[in-house]
């Protein structure tokens, strides 16, 4: 099975379980944003473990103004 059909099949039993539940209160767009919050991508997890282990390892990035100087003189942006 395929990781869209696990998906649909994961989303469709949580949505039913929360209106089985706690009554159809809430949209479907917002029974879809708490299944995902709860339920995050594996790459998102990925990524966030990724910049943790950066952070640990002393890595903070660039400043914020340094990283828009640079955007604005790579596409030529006054």
């Amino acid at each position: 099975m395929s990781s869209i059909d696990n998906d649909l099949q994961d989303f469709n039993r949580f949505a039913r379980e929360h209106v089985s539940k706690e009554g159809p209160a809430q949209t479907i767009d917002e029974l879809f944003d708490q299944w995902r919050t709860e339920n995050p991508p594996e790459e998102d997890l990925l990524a966030i473990q990724a910049s943790l282990r950066d952070a640990d390892a002393g890595e903070r990035g660039k400043p914020i103004g340094d990283h828009i100087d640079e955007m604005r003189q790579k596409h030529n942006i006054t």
